[in-house]
């Protein structure tokens, strides 16, 4: 079954201490002891965001270490979605129809010309395109990767995403930079946004 891997706009904490309660005392002793086991790419200000919004007040874990062997912490993400300008709303549906049939995904609800949801499930989706009239600037830029079982997987991808129109952002393959079993590929599609499917396993 795929699943989403990553969204660029989602962050990622590792072994948090427990979130400080501002009106303490020891608050900026607290905060920096935080910031400084934020790791895996997290940037800092992006943490003092999630710092100041998020309500997991509770959430406790294992004393912090640079050490990758410990317990991490992940959050996780529901559903996204994309606002899609209405006069290309039916071309954008049709496309992922297409794009996302390798990785099992379907439309488990459809609301015609308004909103669409994909899943692998039935009626549980986890992937959204709505309509919203004159959209500017708000989706050309997006990345989105959803996980793939095996490479052979990313490779259909590849292929049905350009069979029906999308443009090429990466063929299929191992990214070394990231790790040495990050077999991906990426596609523009026709809105412009990053579409990626990625496989971890070793190969």
């Amino acid at each position: 079954m795929a699943e989403m891997s990553h969204v660029v706009m989602c962050f990622r904490v590792v072994r948090i201490l427990g979130m400080p309660d501002p009106a303490s005392a020891n608050y900026q002793e607290k905060y920096k002891d935080l910031t400084n086991c934020v790791t895996d790419n997290v940037i800092a200000y992006h943490f003092s965001f999630i710092l100041i919004t998020s309500q997991l007040y509770t959430l406790k874990a294992p004393t912090c270490s640079n050490s990758h062997s410990e317990t991490e912490l992940k959050m996780p993400v529901d559903h996204v979605g994309f606002a899609i300008p209405t006069a290309k709303y039916e071309e954008l549906v049709k496309w992922y129809v297409t794009a996302l049939e390798p990785l099992g995904y379907s439309k488990q609800m459809d609301i015609p010309g308004v909103v669409v949801g994909f899943g692998t499930s039935k009626h549980e989706s986890d992937f959204w395109l709505n309509a919203k009239g004159d959209v500017r600037g708000s989706t050309p830029g997006w990345h989105v990767a959803f996980k793939a079982k095996n490479h052979e997987t990313v490779d259909k991808f590849h292929a049905a995403a350009l069979k029906v129109g999308g443009t090429c952002n990466g063929k299929p393959g191992i990214r070394e930079n990231y790790h040495p079993n990050y077999y991906a590929a990426f596609i523009i599609d026709p809105a412009g946004n990053n579409i990626e499917v990625v496989n971890h396993a070793p190969h």
